[in-house]
């Protein structure tokens, strides 16, 4: 297994649509790797919100998750 991670920046404070940007952003770093490496939402863990500035003066609410990936590797040996 390996950890893949991921961070987005939105203009609201949101954790449902963080959750659901963060999955995407892991799933798409995931299927980079391998196509057939497999995430385990189970080991799913985020972090923030977490304010800064943006480049207008404006707060951004930065969201950090980390996921555990099954490789295929390890699916063959089992």
């Amino acid at each position: 297994m390996y950890t893949c991670r991921a961070q987005v920046t939105l203009e609201s404070n949101s954790p449902q649509r963080a959750t659901s940007e963060l999955r995407g952003e892991l799933e798409r770093k995931v299927r980079a790797t391998d196509p057939l490496d497999v995430p385990d939402w189970m080991t799913m863990t985020m972090t923030g919100p977490t304010e800064s500035w943006g480049r207008r003066g404006e707060i951004l609410f930065d969201y950090e998750a980390t996921v555990r990936v099954r490789s295929r590797g390890e699916r063959d040996t089992r």
